[in-house]
């Protein structure tokens, strides 16, 4: 039950410009990396608090416009804690060609961010914009380089309480798109790019079902039925312990893997 790899993978991805360093083309702005160990913008860091600084900038990313009661609340910070650090993180941001800072004073109360500063995970979100059932093989595999490891892999917990949702939100994105594309992958005979993409889903943590039933699916095909009886194991019993049932797509793929054949539903 062996199968073969009819094309070869993607390439493995190599450090990506969501490293949060300057643009190479020279376009303004830096992009926050989110997606693995945080990292911020190009240049120097603050003395002190950069992580906190970190945290800052990827909440004005995620609330354009808020205030600074806002931030606070959210942030959990007092007051001239906050003013302490926006100063740090407006500092390690700069300005651009035109000497306008890429964290301007909020004179109206409304704190937002240069338009050149954005995230790994927004470059993500915009590569999938279409759906991603919809969007390109391409754009797929250039979704997953932008991976390098869990979501906020580095922040302790505790902290980042406030993006909980967010890190849920990557992790299942990430997991939809590894999935769509391991299937076609799969579908194409390309065991190899199969299983790179569910290698990037495994870096994120996804469990979901749909996941696991390709992370099979791919096992069986490769040959691995130790793997496969494993995972299969894994996942019966992770449904098991939640207390919800496998769908049926699910349930015909296992009975295949496992016992060879679809049982008859019906006499």
């Amino acid at each position: 039950r062996s199968g073969t790899s009819t094309s070869s993978a993607p390439s493995a991805p190599k450090p990506t410009a969501m490293q949060a360093t300057r643009s190479t083309d020279g376009a303004k702005g830096s992009a926050l990396a989110l997606i693995g160990e945080l990292r911020g913008a190009r240049g120097a860091p603050p003395p002190r608090a950069m992580k906190q600084c970190v945290e800052y900038c990827a909440w004005l990313l995620e609330n354009p416009g808020g205030t600074a009661m806002m931030m606070s609340d959210d942030l959990m910070v007092a007051e001239a804690t906050r003013r302490s650090n926006m100063s740090r993180l407006r500092g390690w941001l700069g300005v651009d060609a035109h000497g306008g800072a890429y964290l301007p004073d909020a004179y109206s109360g409304r704190i937002t961010l240069h338009a050149g500063i954005t995230s790994d995970w927004e470059q993500l979100q915009a590569l999938i914009g279409g759906g991603v059932n919809r969007v390109a093989n391409a754009s797929l595999v250039h979704a997953l380089e932008l991976v390098r490891g869990a979501p906020l892999a580095d922040a302790a917990p505790g902290q980042w309480h406030w993006a909980e949702q967010l890190r849920h939100d990557m992790i299942a994105t990430i997991s939809d798109i590894a999935v769509v594309l391991a299937r076609r992958a799969l579908k194409a005979g390309d065991l190899d790019s199969a299983q790179w993409a569910i290698e990037k889903g495994l870096a994120v943590g996804s469990e979901d079902e749909q996941f696991a039933a390709t992370q099979i699916q791919l096992a069986h095909l490769q040959g691995d039925d130790a793997l496969a009886d494993r995972l299969v194991m894994q996942l019966t019993r992770r449904t098991r312990t939640l207390g919800i049932d496998l769908s049926e797509e699910t349930v015909t793929l296992l009975q295949e893997v496992v016992e060879g054949r679809v049982r008859l539903r019906r006499a």
